[in-house]
């Protein structure tokens, strides 16, 4: 599962690089929430903001360290497409084939699962 998993965060990483795609969502949750040090607090952050639009059907949270810091590959389904097309229209989301994606930036004492990017010649 991690390979799987590290495959679709480099692809997103690379899909988005040089981009601000979700920064606007990064931006909310950080300034509306704590640190996220944990896999449920950020869950709970995303499904608070994404209520004011529909429920979450579907969320997955993939961490991973990059040179920026410790971010977290968010990919995300709501419950319907209209709810999804205001989402996306206001935080900047993209879509990574069905899902939306953005990235949060995690609290550098994150308990959370962790996946290290292999670096090049690893």
């Amino acid at each position: 599962m991690d390979s799987i998993d590290n495959a679709c965060v480099n692809s997103a990483a690379a899909a988005c690089r040089g981009k601000n795609f979700g920064l606007k969502m990064d931006n909310a949750l950080k300034s509306r929430f704590p640190p996220f040090r944990d896999e449920r607090s950020l869950r709970s952050a995303i499904e608070s903001v994404c209520a004011e639009f529909g429920t979450v059907a579907s969320l997955i949270i993939l961490p991973a360290d990059r040179a920026v810091g410790l971010q977290c590959t968010c990919l995300l389904r709501l419950d319907n497409s209209e709810a999804e097309n205001r989402l996306r229209s206001k935080f900047s989301l993209i879509d990574f084939g069905t899902d939306l994606l953005f990235f949060v930036e995690v609290d550098e004492e994150w308990t959370g699962r962790t996946m290290r990017t292999p670096t090049a010649g690893a």
